[in-house]
């Protein structure tokens, strides 16, 4: 049985590789989740680990912290828990990858929905890398 834990290796917390993503990384949306991606195939370990992720949410739309802690907690738990399937598919192609997931949602909306929508967006992510 793989575990679920959710690694601090695997937070994105550098400040420059942040910035790289968003200068040269890829998008998509899945709503209510934007995932920005940079993808590492067949170079030597760019990461610590095989995938590094971010999550976010926007302080203009959600004003109070805990609205936007809520929504960041919906979202770590979804991709915490296909976090396992995604890293054997990143694994089986030699492939490390840096993760922004931003909730671009105008209302908070439950989990099963935040649930659908990252295990959506994480298999279109796998689809458009050609790595599924």
């Amino acid at each position: 049985m793989s575990s679920h834990r959710f690694y601090p290796t695997e937070r994105l917390k550098s400040r420059a590789r942040i910035q790289s993503l968003f200068a040269q990384g890829q998008s998509l949306v899945q709503y209510p989740l934007r995932v920005v991606w940079e993808l590492h195939v067949g170079q030597a370990a760019v990461l610590p680990a095989a995938a590094q992720v971010a999550f976010s949410v926007p302080k203009r739309r959600y004003r109070k912290a805990v609205a936007r802690h809520l929504l960041r907690r919906r979202m770590q738990e979804a991709y915490r828990l296909r976090k396992a399937d995604f890293l054997a598919q990143l694994s089986t192609h030699d492939a490390q990858v840096s993760l922004m997931i931003l909730y671009i949602g105008k209302e908070a909306l439950p989990y099963a929905r935040v649930e659908r929508a990252m295990d959506r967006a994480l298999a279109k992510l796998l689809h458009k890398s050609n790595l599924a």
